[in-house]
């Protein structure tokens, strides 16, 4: 497919996942071309949005409460969140990283490891058994 000859963002690709590539086929040619005009969004959507970030944050500050730290959550770029990775990073919030084989950056809420997720939810025990040094990847949804 031609869409995964240049690098794009997950967000113009979302729909791939969902097996709907003609979705994201009209968001290239927006982002490109500038030919497909989405609908103006509606103010439920506007709702939905705004409802979803608030609860995003409410459980982005619960995490930073529970480990002592500050409530800031800046958008990582992929290089600024492999070099957290690298540095060994408990916790990271909005971090981007990047699928190779596709071509992708696909945004992800929290990168949290093993460790840390277990004292932050000690009431949750259907996680899989995992190295102590990996991550777990949490994408939030309203």
């Amino acid at each position: 497919m031609e869409y995964f000859q240049n690098q794009y963002s997950m967000n113009l690709l979302k729909n791939y996942i969902f097996k709907d590539q003609i979705c994201d086929w009209y968001e290239i040619q927006h982002y490109k071309y500038n030919n497909y005009q989405k609908d103006p969004p509606t103010k439920y959507k506007e709702f939905i949005i705004k409802e979803s970030n608030e609860y995003k944050y409410k459980v982005f500050s619960y995490v930073c409460n529970q480990l002592g730290l500050p409530s800031i959550f800046p958008k990582l770029s992929v290089s600024e969140t492999k070099k957290c990775i690298q540095q060994g990073e408990n916790v990271i919030f909005q971090g981007s990283l990047y699928h190779s084989k596709y071509n992708l950056v696909i945004p992800c809420d929290i990168i949290i490891d093993y460790q840390t997720f277990q004292n932050v939810f000690p009431d949750i025990s259907n996680i899989p058994e995992m190295n102590p040094n990996d991550y777990l990847l949490i994408q939030l949804s309203y």
